[in-house]
């Protein structure tokens, strides 16, 4: 064995088992002089079919905008580096991360490509987009005010519902401090901020309900669920609020405890009561002033 036997068998070796895919190409004439097995694996050929192309004749290079990054690295030498999803003569639809250059060997140029199959990778950012987008869809469409925060308590993100409840746009609250907001009145209340915080130290979900004056005056009731957000660590990263306005169901209770009340009062001042049977049930309902009349406590 010569000096040249070793880095010739080593450089053979290389482009034989090489995880990447290679393909050589003439630059003069755009025959396929070289390719090895992982190439034609990923094009979905075999290597004496790809030796029988030419680059020039791919519609799906000049439809990827590679046919011209082509003949410019044959041009001034500098490599070019795209990922793309093509159809190959085979018949096969693939995405590669792949790598253009020059090669000069004993005064001729050729064009070398070099391959990574990254399909599965790219078909499984494409399914979490999706995936993303219809949570997103979700979450822009549900009636609950959802409220995302980071460690410094500053919004991140609010949907639609909460939008249209504080009479505030996100671009009015994303990445402001909370107190800076001076559309409304009371920008903090200082029980919700403070479950806020102790959901951030804890990581124990909390709840609250309180009154706030929105951007347009109205006096809203909210309540709110509020739970930790983590990284893939397990570090928490965040809060996340999602909450409900129940202000008409909060200013209906209050009218029918008022009316009550006034029923009450009334029955008491006349010292009439009143009283309800259910036939289905079997139940029956007496005033307070009922009660009161026959003096058995209620």
């Amino acid at each position: 064995m010569n000096s040249f036997d070793l880095p010739i068998a080593v450089a053979e070796a290389l482009f034989a088992n090489s995880p990447a895919g290679i393909a050589v190409y003439a630059g003069d004439t755009g025959e396929c002089l070289l390719a090895n097995e992982t190439m034609a694996e990923i094009t979905g050929g075999s290597v004496e079919a790809m030796r029988l192309q030419n680059f020039r004749a791919f519609d799906s290079w000049r439809e990827a905008g590679l046919d011209h990054e082509a003949e410019a690295a044959l041009s001034d030498g500098v490599p070019r580096h795209h990922e793309v999803t093509l159809q190959t003569l085979f018949g096969k639809t693939i995405s590669i991360d792949c790598s253009i250059s020059r090669l000069d060997v004993e005064g001729r140029t050729h064009l070398m490509i070099v391959a990574f199959d990254v399909t599965e990778r790219r078909r499984t950012e494409q399914a979490l987009t999706v995936r993303e987008e219809e949570l997103r869809t979700l979450v822009d469409t549900v009636p609950d005010l959802i409220v995302r925060y980071d460690r410094e308590l500053r919004r991140t993100y609010v949907n639609p519902a909460w939008e249209q409840a504080s009479g505030l746009s996100a671009r009015d609250v994303i990445n402001v401090p909370a107190a800076s907001i001076s559309k409304v009145p009371n920008p903090v209340h200082a029980e919700y901020v403070q479950k806020l915080r102790q959901v951030l130290e804890t990581g124990t979900p909390q709840s609250i309900g309180f009154t706030w004056v929105n951007a347009f005056g109205a006096e809203l009731y909210l309540e709110y669920i509020i739970v930790p957000e983590h990284d893939r660590n397990g570090e928490i990263t965040g809060v996340l609020a999602v909450g409900r306005d129940l202000s008409e169901r909060r200013r209906a209770e209050e009218a029918l405890q008022k009316k009550e009340s006034l029923l009450n009062a009334t029955q008491r001042l006349a010292k009439v009561g009143g009283w309800e049977f259910d036939v289905i049930s079997g139940k029956s309902f007496w005033t307070e002033e009922l009660y009161r009349i026959h003096e058995i406590p209620n």
